[in-house]
């Protein structure tokens, strides 16, 4: 299945992809130089969103392809190993309060 970017462009075979998490329904990617450009992304680190399945976890925190997440319950994601370390432990059923840089703005999102 292809990946949509937020302007509708398909997302690069080569771009470094994290395997998807189906216990949120979110993949992400650490975040590049090509990621940075093509989503406009100011952030000197964190993990971009690449993906989000329709009626999972993710999709009703909101989150959306495009955001980078810096924090996920408090603890700082600069890059694809810190988010692997901090999710590894979440169950299917356990909530997370993720940090989130969109559009320039940081907010929280509660995951759950």
């Amino acid at each position: 299945a292809e990946i949509q970017g937020r302007v509708g462009q398909p997302a690069q075979p080569d771009a470094p992809q994290a395997e998807p998490l189906p216990k949120f329904g979110l993949t992400v990617a650490p975040l590049s130089d090509e990621l940075r450009a093509r989503f406009g992304i100011e952030a000197p680190a964190g993990v971009v969103v690449l993906a989000v399945e329709p009626d999972s976890r993710a999709d009703l925190a909101r989150l959306q392809v495009g955001d980078v997440l810096l924090e996920v319950n408090r603890a700082p994601v600069r890059d694809a190993a810190e988010w692997n370390a901090a999710v590894a432990p979440l169950g299917e059923r356990d909530g997370a309060l993720l940090r989130v840089l969109r559009d320039g703005r940081v907010l929280f999102v509660g995951m759950y």
